[in-house]
């Protein structure tokens, strides 16, 4: 196998390849982990791996690497790949960009790398990104400064409907374009505050710890036991759902008597109709 040089490899390679020559990847000499599974006619059934087993290759001893792969390369069903892993289950955890678009802001990115560094023990770099984060949003508890701008935004949205009543009909408009830029700035330093809320509230100072639905290291045996599936929704399991404080069965009464009177108001009006059409004769 050649030189190890790089400290970073970057990748997106194409997903699910097949048939690829296991002679040919094999002389290639960049397989330290061996062949992936082959089949029958000496060909890789699925070239996943072996884009992994090529990245790791090329780096030296201090190196990494991270790539984009097909979800299946996740699940080898115990053919290849076997060692200890941190899983990050981040599919709950995005930003809704449109009805057909989700995506993770940049904020988002940093709390879930901060989360794999300290897996690896660098709380230095979560401490500085708490300070980034204290730094952006002016200081002082982040749940304070979440629940103040969330009073601000309440107050302001307010204050818009007010002036857009009263400005003449001409300016309406404008006047609401106006205060729907202000509101903008405050849920931009709300999703800010929200995001430090969420990483302060699973790791703390920083202490890494497993979070059910989130995250969990796993050691060799128990990927053995799942059959060496990499799939993250294997380990980390479900998040809790949260107490809202709110009671069930008072909730669906209250629920229930909102039906009823929709349902009797609906009975008026089809009646009050149904008199209509038969004084104009329909």
């Amino acid at each position: 196998m050649g030189k190890k040089l790089f400290s970073y490899v970057i990748g997106n390679p194409p997903f699910n390849v097949d048939k690829v020559k296991a002679e040919a990847a094999q002389n290639a000499g960049r397989l330290p982990f061996g062949l992936p599974g082959v089949n029958k006619a000496g060909e890789i059934g699925n070239a996943n791996y072996l884009w992994i087993s090529y990245f790791y290759a090329y780096l030296n001893e201090k190196g990494r690497a991270g790539f984009v792969m097909a979800s299946s390369a996740t699940d080898s069903q115990g053919k290849e790949l076997k060692d200890k892993v941190l899983f990050i289950d981040a599919r709950n955890y995005f930003t809704v960009v449109d009805r057909t678009l989700n995506e993770w802001s940049d904020w988002q990115l940093k709390n879930l790398s901060a989360i794999v560094r300290l897996y690896r023990g660098e709380t230095d770099r979560y401490k500085d990104l708490l300070e980034e984060y204290q730094e952006t949003l002016g200081g002082g508890p982040f749940e304070e400064i979440l629940v103040s701008q969330e009073d601000r935004i309440r107050t302001l949205r307010e204050k818009a409907k007010a002036a857009v009543f009263e400005a003449a009909r001409k300016d309406k408009k404008k006047v609401q374009t106006e205060y729907d830029e202000k509101i903008a700035e405050l849920e931009e330093t709300l999703q800010i505050a929200k995001e430090a809320v969420w990483l302060t509230g699973k790791f703390g100072d920083g202490e890494y710890r497993d979070v059910p639905g989130l995250c969990k290291i796993v050691d060799r045996a128990e990927i053995e036991g799942k059959g060496w599936s990499l799939t993250p929704g294997a380990y980390v399991g479900v998040a809790p759902l949260e107490d809202d404080g709110v009671d069930f069965h008072e909730r669906m009464t209250k629920i229930h008597e909102e039906l009823l009177k929709l349902q009797d108001e609906s009975n008026r009006l089809m009646a009050a109709i149904s008199q209509n059409m038969k004084e104009m004769e329909i």
